[in-house]
């Protein structure tokens, strides 16, 4: 292991926000280490920001866990600055968790500190630890003190994680961030211990990460080996009867049923019994619902609209051996391993790199056709274009009251250009690949002639996005509305040099009829045209932003409203069924009366409260005692209410007895998703989705508050609710 050219330096800062152009750093903590793990030297200091001390919320304090009050004598950035010198020089890398975050603000604040390189911890760990819930530091090393390695690690650097753990603080989190820097690279040394074959791809590798482990190597080299991924079969399992019968033959396709006073899992278990049926929900945390409780009836083998990522053999077996490895490639070598190791058939891929990488080598094989096929409306929608892929299978239309919204939707989708370049990212390096890899020589000046030619197209889609975006521009000049409602762009003087350049993308089809696989032209031409179909009509423009001066523009049709027998077109050649929770005009589907009791004993545990100290009363009354591990949702739609919530919250003291979770505030849905399975109460402030979510992660509710909740589709959420949270809610 090469350590002797290297300082390595972890670093973390603690900020006023999360906008590095315009927040401030208040504590830097930074420590030096060696490979072996043991801590050299380091440095900490609270810091004076510029603004205010007055202006940094109580938000801060909650979860920072600093005094705000301290903060008035700490000194400046420029006065540390001597001090933090000697640790950075041209042979500094610096080690972080998200530590492109970090550097922003030591590139701003110590523009004159240098360094050589950075290793992301949060980029390491989604490489070599697999389908965490989370990949924040508190839940990875929450999620790692079961093995005992790693407890060996924490306890050499003297880290306890108990309850009184200083999660936030920056010196605290510079240590867990060596902590799992130490980890990971036990991990690799294991893999090459298990996979001699990984000495070599870290000798052929660029990266600052593989650096560190590269030996002198040896002259020449043979083809390398790979081990192949488990081999994933689908277990075949179809419920024979369910909960009362039913059969998607004897009904009339359209036909509307309620399912109101019928038990979820009930109606799961009898509509499972069709093989090739479709089931579609209004949204994504329905359907994991859905997912675990048709798991729980013993149903495994579903499928979902998103493919799985399987490689082909030799595809890889090329790549790996190209004899030259960035970053990013060596990254997903690792991750390759790492999963053979562990057993694992399917890839976890979970950043644009990882895809980018997987779309050259992925495996084209036929698609399996699975008995029951789980989709949101959205995805439905898109399955029902592939007409051939899905003709033999009957839908089952969930939360149909949700139709006209998830089509007019759908319909109506924003066109993203950063989407499309992403996608031609992705072909421009499977191109790149084959041209490296070829052999033969006739070959290679195809791929390379293909490779020319794709990359043109994906010039010409910049240099068109970018005139685009100019001329769009000129309608947000001296407002600050950022969505505005235009005439469409066809035939508009306002878009002349757009007009000038649309009808050379049927010019570029063509062409690339030619180097194209019919799935990816296809993939591509879907995106244009939905675009040219926006560009034609009426549109509204919306104003995104990237950070605080940079932003782009998203497009979209006006929303369209559209009636019945229009809507049951797009389901011709498919038995439909269509169920609603809420219309009892509908004859329902299976009669259980003694539901509706059941229902009624649900909703009365649901509080409606319009006021934010009625909010606090009802916390005040919960019984502690009686839920040790008590869970209190406040259904809050509205940010900025939430917000005052919390802070009136922290201000009451509230944070004493309950562990604090609110949705976007003390982290993403991932880390909050987690920290609401530990011991203890919990107030949980969120949206009607993230409280869907917990239903997914099937975690108990045992008191509902919705806050303030007015507007014509709160009928249809408190139904939802009620329906979906039938597991959920005590």
């Amino acid at each position: 292991m090469n350590k002797e050219k290297f300082r390595l330096i972890a670093l973390d800062f603690e900020t006023t926000g999360l906008d590095p152009q315009t927040d401030e750093p208040i504590q830097i903590g930074l420590l030096e280490f060696t490979m072996a793990g043991k801590i050299i030297g380091g440095f900490q200091s609270l810091l004076h920001p510029q603004k205010p001390i007055k202006e940094l919320k109580s938000i801060v304090s909650f979860i920072t866990g600093l005094s705000v009050d301290k903060l008035e004598n700490a000194p400046s950035c420029e006065v540390i600055s001597k001090e933090l010198a000697p640790f950075f020089d041209e042979h500094t890398i610096i080690i972080g968790h998200n530590i492109a975050f970090d550097l922003e603000f030591l590139k701003r604040f110590f523009p004159e500190l240098k360094r050589k390189a950075s290793i992301d911890t949060f980029r390491l760990a989604q490489t070599l630890i697999h389908y965490a819930p989370s990949y924040a530091l508190e839940v990875l090393v929450d999620t790692l003190q079961s093995k005992a390695n790693f407890q060996s690690i924490l306890s050499e650097l003297q880290l306890s994680l108990g309850k009184d753990a200083s999660f936030h603080d920056a010196y605290f989190d510079a240590k867990l961030s060596i902590a799992l820097f130490n980890y990971l690279v036990q991990r690799v040394m294991l893999l090459g211990v298990n996979y001699p074959a990984l000495e070599e791809l870290i000798a052929q590798s660029k990266s600052d990460f593989a650096s560190l482990f590269q030996k002198k190597r040896k002259s020449g080299f043979l083809p390398l080996e790979f081990p192949p991924l488990k081999k994933i079969t689908p277990v075949h399992t179809q419920m024979l009867t369910g909960d009362f019968p039913f059969q998607m033959e004897t009904i009339k396709h359209g036909k509307k049923y309620q399912v109101k006073k019928l038990p979820f899992k009930s109606v799961l278990s009898a509509l499972a019994t069709n093989k090739q049926t479709i089931f579609a929900f209004s949204n994504k945390s329905k359907l994991d619902i859905a997912k675990n409780l048709l798991n729980d009836l013993g149903i495994k083998n579903l499928g979902f609209v998103k493919e799985e990522q399987t490689l082909n053999p030799e595809s890889l077996k090329k790549f790996i051996n190209k004899g030259q490895f960035e970053e990013s490639e060596f990254f997903f070598l690792l991750k390759y391993f790492s999963h053979a190791e562990q057993g694992l058939g399917v890839l976890d891929l979970n950043s644009k790199n990882d895809y980018e990488i997987y779309t050259a080598l992925k495996d084209q094989r036929t698609s399996v056709n699975y008995p029951v096929i789980l989709a949101t409306h959205g995805g439905l929608f898109s399955l029902l274009e592939q007409q051939e892929r899905y003709a033999d299978y009957d839908i089952v239309f969930f939360d149909c009251e949700w139709r006209y919204k998830s089509y007019n939707f759908y319909l109506s989708r924003p066109y993203d250009f950063n989407y499309t370049l992403n996608y031609l990212d992705m072909l421009s390096y499977k191109f790149r690949f084959e041209y490296e890899v070829e052999q033969e020589a006739p070959i290679k000046k195809i791929q390379e002639k293909k490779l020319k030619l794709f990359e043109e197209f994906k010039q010409f889609f910049t240099m068109f996005m970018g005139i685009l975006g100019q001329e769009t521009k000129k309608f947000f000049v001296h407002t600050d509305m950022t969505t505005q409602t235009l005439e469409p762009i066809k035939d508009n003087i306002a878009f002349f040099q757009t007009n000038k350049l649309l009808p050379r993308f049927e010019e570029w089809k063509v062409q690339l009829e030619n180097i194209l696989q019919a799935t990816e032209l296809r993939s591509i031409w879907k995106q244009i045209e939905h675009m040219q179909t926006i560009f034609g009509r009426m549109m509204t423009v919306e104003k995104k932003m990237r950070g605080k001066s940079d932003f782009y523009f998203v497009y979209a049709e006006e929303v369209k409203f559209t009636n019945w027998d229009e809507f049951l077109e797009e389901f011709n050649g498919h038995k439909t069924l269509f169920l609603s929770n809420t219309d009892e005009s509908l004859p329902a589907l299976a009669e259980m009366p003694h539901e509706e009791e059941i229902n009624q004993q649900k909703e009365a545990k649901i509080f409606h409260l319009s006021k934010s100290v009625s909010v606090l009363k009802a916390i005040e009354n919960f019984e502690r005692n009686q839920f040790p591990n008590g869970v209190i949702f406040i259904l809050s739609v509205k940010k900025e209410e939430s917000r005052e919530l919390f802070e009136a919250m922290i201000a009451r003291s509230r944070d004493q007895h309950f562990l604090l979770l609110v949705e976007n505030i003390t982290g993403g849905s991932g880390k909050n998703l987690f920290k609401a399975k530990q011991q203890g109460c919990k107030i949980i402030i969120g949206g009607y989705n993230f409280l869907l979510q917990l239903f997914a992660q099937k975690i108990a509710i045992s008191q509902l508050i919705i806050y303030n909740s007015k507007g014509n589709q709160q009928d249809l959420i408190f139904s939802d609710i009620v329906r979906y949270g039938q597991e959920q809610l005590l």
